[in-house]
């Protein structure tokens, strides 16, 4: 099992169950995430993202759940933010189960496995004060499914 995968998938929602909707207010220290994640040109559904500080001895690992309609907004502790900074984000959306009794393994991947893994995805977020709409943003493109 991918560590990775599992641990961010973990803490996203920990963090963002019971939150409710909409966007919350960042906390001191912390600056407001959110975006819109977009696969193909059109809005992702469902999956989570997770903020890996390039200053990895900072601590902190903003992660956040991608809502129906594309949505995300990070949260560090359970208080919505990240820290100014730059970060490698990863993103984990997975096809849903097919409940399939005695099923193992882990639900195949609905992206190009790049955008698992720290050291290989292409998505990088620098979080500043001056961010505007749209800033935060993402793009993944889907894999080939010839």
């Amino acid at each position: 099992m991918n560590a990775s995968w599992a641990f961010c998938g973990i803490i996203a929602v920990s963090m963002t169950t019971g939150l409710g909707c909409g966007l919350a207010p960042a906390e001191p220290g912390l600056l407001p995430v959110h975006g819109t994640v977009r696969m193909d040109d059109r809005p992702a559904s469902g999956g989570s993202v997770c903020f890996h500080p390039d200053d990895q001895a900072s601590g902190v690992l903003p992660v956040g759940s991608i809502e129906a309609d594309g949505t995300y907004e990070v949260y560090v502790h359970g208080k919505p933010g990240a820290p100014e900074g730059t970060y490698r984000v990863t993103v984990f959306m997975h096809e849903k189960s097919s409940g399939k009794a005695g099923h193992a393994g882990l639900p195949k991947s609905m992206i190009d496995r790049r955008y698992n893994a720290r050291q290989t995805t292409p998505l990088s977020i620098d979080v500043r004060r001056d961010a505007g709409p749209g800033h935060y943003d993402l793009k993944i493109v889907t894999k080939s499914r010839s």
